[in-house]
């Protein structure tokens, strides 16, 4: 409790949820918890604030991407046609990998090494502390559980866009697919970690907009640019005004 009384948002630090509420957006969020549990204050401006049952601090990795949309269903339904901003967040391709079977035999084939088919986080740490030497073959099946977990991540988000089909919605609507970090992979001697160094393996995310009416459709940016540049270019699109803060 002290930890999120220090760390949490600090007071009157506006956000995009509180923005976009303020313009008239009904606002929710349907996510893993942990990082993003209301005890940090990131549900600051949401209306309807939904965290996976059972995570509060630390987040777990077992929630997927198709659960959280199922989750945001009966809510999407029922904005119908108000201006709406939803947060769907998963920590699905956080490690632990945990992916299906099915998942993980589309990735990898004739895998013949001792490493389990799901990639614990303890089972992480022995790797990078030494305890647990890597085999031929270990490191690619390492990052086959990655990707199976990716690729069903994918498809829960494909979901969400039919479902903004269905409600005929997805043609007007701003969509902005991202992550917070990347995943070292040997890189620079870790395997399946990340927050310890600032190299691009770590740095560099997906960054995906889909514009209403599909302007700029296919475009590629070449100039870098940051997470923290998202919240301002989605208010500038919409048109609506940009706090100081957040330029």
């Amino acid at each position: 409790a002290s930890l999120a009384k220090e760390s949490a948002l600090r007071s009157g630090v506006p956000t995009l949820a509180g923005v976009l509420r303020a313009a008239g957006f009904a606002t929710a969020s349907f996510n893993g918890g942990g990082q993003l549990h209301r005890i940090w204050g990131l549900n600051r401006g949401f209306e309807v604030y939904e965290s996976r049952p059972g995570s509060v601090t630390v987040e777990a990795g077992d929630d997927t991407m198709s659960e959280q949309v199922a989750a945001a269903r009966s809510w999407l339904a029922s904005v119908r046609e108000k201006p709406f901003f939803l947060f769907v967040h998963t920590y699905e391709t956080h490690h632990p990998y945990t992916p299906t079977p099915e998942r993980l035999a589309v990735m990898e084939s004739g895998y013949a090494g001792r490493l389990p088919s799901q990639i614990s986080i303890r089972l992480i740490k022995k790797i990078n502390s030494g305890r647990k030497k890597l085999r031929p073959g270990d490191l690619e099946h390492i990052m086959a559980a990655y990707d199976g977990e990716i690729a069903s991540a994918d498809a829960g988000f494909a979901q969400l866009l039919q479902l903004l089909r269905e409600m005929g919605r997805y043609d007007s609507a701003l969509v902005v697919l991202l992550s917070d970090h990347g995943e070292a992979f040997g890189e620079r001697g870790k395997v399946g970690w990340h927050g310890d160094t600032l190299y691009d393996e770590q740095l560099r995310i997906p960054l995906v907009m889909k514009l209403p009416g599909g302007r700029l459709a296919g475009t590629t940016i070449d100039a870098q640019v940051s997470g923290i540049d998202v919240a301002p270019t989605m208010l500038s699109i919409l048109g609506i005004p940009i706090p100081s803060i957040f330029s």
